[in-house]
């Protein structure tokens, strides 16, 4: 027969379970970047260096390419040798270090972005282990697996491709811009005007696709969902002939999948037949400017370095609506992956003592240690449950540590549970559980279950509340 006596000093558990809430809210736009863009924080330094680094780059060839024109073009027209020269120095020159520039800024951004990716990975899995089991059952493993894969493809897509190309077409767009006012205003304006006409053009279509790259996320999911039933349940399947029930099951997910697919996918193709219809606007420039030219020749050389930095100024117009688009499209993943995030964890009922993996340590340290408190970290000293020492080792608390744990931990806070085999340890424990053969007895305090005369005082009056180790 085993006979443990258990104290448990404080008869108040502290809060109870945290239940999670049935209704979900999918974080804000400005929240969810927030909170993507935090984790890029540790790796900022060379995401800023590649990124602006790559920006630049794309500055230079665009300027360097139109001044290049530029001096070959009036080379060409005067026979001089200087402005021939020139522009072939600036065509090797430039190329040389682009490349070298390019390759540089690139591996830096490409390994912060990765970084940061992992980052988020490494997060978000961490979170699974947290998240409490109902609601893991409310969401079904299909959802949580299409966040960890489609929905985190997207925030990369968000790192390194979307924000990438704003900077690159703002960079060689606004230089650009600057240039050909300071070559010549009047053309200057005429195509920084018309090559606003794509950015109006793609606006319209920024919410749709957004709307559009969500439903098609949900969709995936749920088809995900679908075929993990179907897979876990293929004995039942098999042995109750529901072959064709599974496979029409199957057939209604993939269709919502591909409708879901191509709404999106009309959706960016009326968005490029826009896009290609506001390219006329870039037409009407370049006969503006040519007419320019045939009227005062000696502009021609500046009219084919406006031909060639017209193109960025128009990229980065065009390219804005395609920007936002692209970013709200994919902003659908990153709020996927917040909201898992932002899920409340599994609370942690108990706290062992530290004491217990610590095996160098003498009884009387340990004691000690115990009553000191928990030397865990901040957040898991307000555990509900504290399990002083161990019961694994022949090693006994004092009435003085019970005593003392009771203090350190009010009964408002703290439920201090301890299991031991000698009896004069829990004496002084506002309630003793008495088990037998794994099944409570008695419960009550000391002088409660002397008076009751059954195991408790049984087990006193055989001497293992102490008396008899003490006269050994």
């Amino acid at each position: 027969m085993e006979e443990r006596v258990t104290g448990s000093p404080g008869r108040s558990g502290g809060p109870g379970v945290h239940a999670t809430s049935g209704a979900r809210r999918t974080p804000g736009r400005l929240t969810t970047l927030k909170k993507v863009l935090a984790f890029l924080r540790p790796h900022f330094p060379g995401y800023a260096a590649g990124i602006f680094g790559i920006g630049f780059a794309n500055f230079f060839i665009n300027v360097f390419l139109a001044r290049m024109l530029m001096d070959l073009t009036r080379g060409i027209m005067e026979l001089s040798r200087q402005h021939l020269t020139q522009a072939t120095r600036l065509m090797v020159g430039g190329t040389l270090f682009m490349v070298v520039w390019v390759f540089g800024s690139g591996r830096l951004l490409v390994f912060s972005i990765h970084k940061t990716v992992n980052d988020i990975r490494r997060s978000l899995f961490g979170k699974y282990l947290g998240i409490p089991l109902a609601e893991i059952e409310e969401r079904h493993s299909g959802d949580l697996l299409s966040r960890s894969t489609n929905a985190l493809r997207q925030v990369g897509n968000l790192f390194i491709g979307d924000v990438q190309i704003f900077v690159n077409v703002a960079f060689s767009g606004i230089g650009s811009a600057v240039y050909m006012l300071k070559l010549d205003p009047r053309m200057g304006i005429a195509g920084i005007l018309t090559s606003a006409v794509p950015l109006l053009v793609n606006l319209p279509f920024a919410n749709p696709l957004r709307d559009a790259g969500v439903k098609y996320q949900e969709t995936q999911a749920g088809f995900t969902q679908r075929m993990s039933d179907l897979i876990n349940g293929r004995d039942t399947v098999r042995h109750m002939n529901l072959s064709g029930y599974a496979a029409d099951r199957a057939s209604e997910s993939s269709k919502m999948v591909f409708k879901a697919g191509m709404r999106q996918v009309r959706i960016s193709t009326a968005r490029s037949l826009a896009s290609s219809l506001s390219d006329l606007s870039s037409h009407a420039f370049f006969i503006y400017v040519s007419i320019i030219a045939i009227r005062n020749p000696s502009l021609i050389p500046v009219a084919v370095a406006m031909g060639q930095l017209a193109n960025p100024v128009r990229r980065l117009f065009g390219s804005l609506g395609g920007i936002i688009a692209s970013i709200n499209a994919n902003m659908g993943g990153a709020e996927k992956v917040v909201e898992v995030l932002d899920l409340p964890e599994e609370p942690e009922r108990y706290a062992p003592a530290e004491a217990q993996a610590s095996r160098s340590e003498s009884p009387g340290e340990e004691e000690r240690h115990d009553l000191a408190g928990p030397r865990a970290e901040p957040e898991k000293q307000a555990s509900p449950v504290h399990i002083p020492g161990s019961t694994q080792r022949e090693v006994d608390l004092t009435p003085l540590t019970i005593s003392g744990l009771s203090v350190k931990y009010p009964r408002s806070n703290r439920t201090t549970l301890v299991v031991a085999h000698r009896l004069t340890t829990v004496r002084e424990a506002d309630e003793i559980l008495v088990l037998d053969g794994g099944t409570v007895v008695e419960r009550g305090r000391h002088a409660e279950l002397m008076a009751l005369g059954g195991t408790y005082r049984k087990l006193v009056d055989e001497g293992l509340g102490g008396k008899k180790a003490q006269r050994a």
